[in-house]
């Protein structure tokens, strides 16, 4: 019962840093890449 315990504390802690890491990914794909630098203007 003890060595399930344990299995389950790791499996959750993996699976809780692959979740983060995916988090973590998704929010930086969404900056202002596409966007243009503020330092100089552009006429269109």
């Amino acid at each position: 019962m003890r060595i399930l315990k344990t299995l389950l504390i790791i499996v959750l802690y993996e699976l809780s840093k692959k979740v983060t890491y995916q988090t973590i990914t998704r929010v930086q794909a969404n900056d202002a890449v596409d966007q243009y630098p503020m330092d100089y203007e552009v006429s269109e």
